[in-house]
């Protein structure tokens, strides 16, 4: 009877040995396979990556230089992407403090996650912006500048004219794409936030001038 009682004794507890062993083989794969999709996720993007291009000019042009503050050019800035992108920027905004700032949420194993991106605008050669991450703020999560710009890029569906590349942290605006449309060019010429200086210039044909004049 010892022996039997012994046995299966020691058969219950290799039972519940096997239990916990599966138990944590299987929490290890859940965690293994939340690692591996959040890498998934965070993956380097490169989006609406152009080639630089040599700019035209057909007849004789006309320049116009203008000054905007920050105000001014961050409500211009939001309703242009409200109308552009539609309901799917209603989550987005972009504030001009002494940094462009983006603030939203964004979806992180299917919660809503309040975030803001912090970004350094530079002035290109070719008169389009470039806007560099520096930093993020990230609700209950830590993760790289790089990795929620990965994350937003696949959240939010952006006009041709807004290069991504997620791997450098930069975001690169495209004013000579973003102008097709128009009749005129649009170039900026200085971006100093600190000191409320927004400086673009337009540039268009002298026949447009001339023509809109004599009607």
């Amino acid at each position: 009877m010892n022996n039997n009682q012994t046995r299966s004794t020691n058969d219950s507890s290799q039972h519940k040995v096997n239990g916990w062993k599966w138990a944590f083989i299987a929490l290890v794969l859940i965690i293994i396979g939340c690692i591996l999709y959040l890498g998934f996720l965070l993956r380097p993007v490169k989006m609406n990556q152009t080639e630089t291009q040599e700019a035209v000019q057909t007849g004789e042009q006309v320049s116009l230089t203008a000054s905007l503050t920050k105000s001014d050019t961050e409500i211009i800035i939001n309703e242009y992407l409200d109308e552009s992108i539609g309901e799917e920027f209603a989550a987005y905004d972009v504030v001009l403090s002494d940094n462009l700032e983006i603030h939203g949420e964004m979806s992180i194993f299917n919660f809503d996650v309040p975030f803001t991106l912090y970004f350094s605008p530079y002035v290109l050669e070719n008169g389009n912006i470039q806007l560099r991450g520096e930093a993020v703020d990230l609700t209950s999560f830590s993760l790289p500048v790089s990795g929620v710009m990965s994350l937003l890029s696949r959240q939010l569906v952006l006009p041709e004219f807004i290069a991504i590349n997620s791997e450098t942290q930069i975001i690169e605006i495209d004013l000579e794409n973003l102008m097709q449309e128009y009749s005129f060019d649009l170039t900026v010429d200085q971006i100093d936030l600190e000191q409320d200086i927004v400086q673009f210039n337009l540039g268009f044909d002298k026949h447009i001038l001339t023509n809109q004049m004599d009607n």
